[in-house]
């Protein structure tokens, strides 16, 4: 049986559901950046602001959640963010392929996408940098945990 993921608009109900798969990485990265709130209750904010946010479902799983979130009312650019679960690994390329859609769609709407990544979470910034993302060589520390600034432009 061919694996079947697809994707949809993401409800607040999707974070929990994330949250009970989210991969270890993904996990410490919340714990460092949003501490004293759990995973599911960050993917719940995070999808509550976003202005663009989608849902990744395999084999009627959520296994992934992204969006973009306007930093400014006014401005040209926005805040990425993507999370993921740990069936994700099944699917790559499928999920490389979708991931560069949602990109250059949210890039019609924000010429520059923005955030920052755990220095720690070696796959994240492998796929910043395939998904056509440059890190910006500023970092931040949160919790003693440094965190690279990277960017996608339009």
């Amino acid at each position: 049986m061919k694996p079947v993921l697809y994707f949809r608009p993401a409800q607040p109900a999707d974070g929990p559901a994330l949250a009970r798969c989210l991969r270890a990485a993904d996990r410490r990265e919340l714990a460092a950046s949003h501490p004293g709130q759990s995973p599911a209750e960050c993917l719940e904010h995070f999808i509550c602001i976003s202005v663009c946010r989608v849902c990744g479902v395999y084999r009627g799983k959520v296994i992934a959640l992204a969006g973009v979130y306007a930093s400014s009312l006014l401005g040209t650019d926005a805040c990425v963010w993507l999370l993921t679960g740990s069936p994700v690994t099944r699917v790559p390329i499928s999920f490389v392929r979708s991931a560069k859609r949602w990109l250059a769609a949210w890039l019609q709407l924000y010429p520059t996408l923005t955030n920052a990544v755990d220095a720690r979470y070696e796959a994240a910034r492998k796929l910043i940098t395939c998904l056509g993302g440059e890190f910006t060589g500023r970092s931040s520390v949160y919790n003693g945990v440094l965190f690279l600034h990277f960017i996608f432009r339009r």
